[in-house]
């Protein structure tokens, strides 16, 4: 395992900054959805009825935890892609990645945004204020690294 985790940290040194920043923002993924499962598993005991009740919850418990490991499987993705268009400096891979983020960013931006608009004293984020800060670096790093990524083209 230590022999994987070095053979990946030299991989990444051969990398412009870009790719790097890029590859670390696909990275956050993995953390954000085992989060996010962990807080909407609500195991529930069975029989269990499609539409209805699930081994992991309700019916949006389940929608909510399927799409959490798809945003981990996103992530991995990400981070290969990211990492094999450093080393291909290809502006097709860029292009992907770059769309592929805006389609899975988009719909927690607008949430974001329209939550701001209709309660400017953010009581409406609750608990998830504390993310809010995490989320605005997260973007900063994902523009930057794609800002750099673009430019070593």
């Amino acid at each position: 395992m230590a022999a994987k985790i070095k053979r990946f940290v030299l991989n990444l040194k051969g990398r412009n900054i870009g790719c790097r920043l890029l590859a670390l923002g696909g990275m956050w993924f993995i953390p954000s959805g085992i989060i996010l499962i962990c807080l909407s598993w609500h195991p529930t005991s069975s029989p269990y009825i499609i539409g209805e009740r699930y081994p992991f919850g309700t019916l949006s418990e389940a929608w909510q935890i399927s799409l959490d490991f798809s945003w981990i499987a996103f992530g991995l993705l990400f981070v290969g892609i990211a990492l094999s268009g450093g080393r291909d400096k290809s502006r097709w891979v860029w292009f992907s990645l770059l769309i592929s983020i805006m389609l899975v960013l988009f719909p927690h931006i607008w949430i974001g945004v329209n939550l701001v608009l209709d309660d400017p004293t953010l009581r409406n984020f609750g608990l998830w204020l504390i993310a809010l800060p995490f989320s605005f670096l997260w973007l900063l790093e994902l523009a930057t690294g794609f800002v750099l990524s673009y430019q070593s083209r």
